[in-house]
């Protein structure tokens, strides 16, 4: 048995147009559904450099606000030591004003004591002079004036 060609043309019932125009539709077919594929992956593209490009707007917005809270931290932390500052200064005036208070309380008291005893010795001047006065009634008295 030998090979025998067969023409394509002479098999029966055969319309090679037909089957020409049908792979010309098969091919247009194949070639539209690679256009839609190839469109959705454009358009898929394009979706995905705009996520990007607001992926990569979120991360800088990320930063900012990463940088402006270690600005905030910093200026926290300046601010606690600026009032412990200021606390240290206040002890130190309200002790510095508690030391003048209490030499101003000793003062106080010592011109109480000294008020008293001014008293005192104005007093017992007072009875002296009294003493005095009536001593000198008396003489006069006695030697008749």
């Amino acid at each position: 048995m030998g090979n025998k060609k067969i023409d394509i043309n002479a098999k029966k019932g055969v319309d090679v147009n037909r089957v020409m125009e049908a792979a010309g539709l098969l091919k247009d077919s194949v070639v539209d559904e690679q256009a839609k594929k190839i469109a959705e992956l454009e358009k898929l593209q394009e979706e995905y450099k705009n996520l990007t490009a607001h992926f990569e707007g979120v991360c800088a917005e990320r930063d900012n606000l990463a940088a402006c809270l270690e600005s905030c931290e910093r200026d926290l932390k300046r601010k606690e030591k600026v009032i412990e500052r200021i606390k240290k200064k206040n002890a130190k005036r309200m002790s510095e004003k508690c030391e003048v208070i209490k030499v101003l309380n000793e003062e106080i008291v010592f011109q109480y004591k000294r008020r008293e005893k001014a008293e005192k010795f104005v007093n017992t001047l007072g009875k002296a002079f009294d003493l005095l006065k009536k001593k000198v009634e008396d003489y006069e008295h006695s030697i008749g004036r």
